[in-house]
């Protein structure tokens, strides 16, 4: 089955750009506002990442395995 690969890698993308997207948002206001808490901006990119990756499964859910 040669969609499963892709599959996963655009799964990957999807977490990764979430997770980046929402943990540099985070340290931006927090680095304007003079308190940086990289936890805080680790919690709001994992948070991120899986609404990211939850997102993509719905719009592409897991390919079917073809019947023998």
């Amino acid at each position: 089955m040669e969609s499963v690969p892709v599959w996963i890698k655009a799964l990957a993308a999807a977490g990764i750009t979430g997770f980046s997207g929402a943990a540099l948002d985070a340290l931006t206001a927090m680095v304007a506002s003079g308190a940086v808490d990289y936890k805080a901006a680790t919690h709001a990119g994992i948070a991120s990442a899986i609404i990211g990756v939850l997102a993509y499964l719905k719009a592409s859910p897991i390919p079917a395995t073809p019947s023998a």
